[in-house]
């Protein structure tokens, strides 16, 4: 099994980079995943009839992924309309940081 959320220390090196936050929960199912905050009581469902791209997302939000590199694997790879509103969702969510 793959832990997916870990503790990151951020760097000069790194902090301009995305991550999925520590104390989020992952759910995977068939054609969706659910990342959950339940210390907040938030959670954000997002799908995709490629559970392979899905699972990507989450190893490059794992080892950090700059905004670009974000906003232009969920336009050209998950077919994102809107990269920016789903990115800020997520940061406002706590599933990313």
């Amino acid at each position: 099994m793959v832990r997916l959320s870990q503790q990151v220390l951020f760097s000069l090196d790194n902090v301009s980079q995305y991550f999925l936050s520590p104390y989020c929960e992952v759910f995977i199912e068939d054609d969706k995943v659910c990342l959950e905050r339940a210390d907040l009581d938030r959670h954000l469902v997002f799908s995709s009839t490629d559970n392979d791209k899905l699972m990507k997302l989450l190893e490059k939000l794992t080892v950090g992924i700059s905004y670009d590199e974000l906003s232009s694997f969920l336009s050209e790879e998950l077919f994102e309309e809107n990269p920016n509103d789903w990115i800020a969702c997520c940061i406002q969510g706590g599933v990313i940081e």
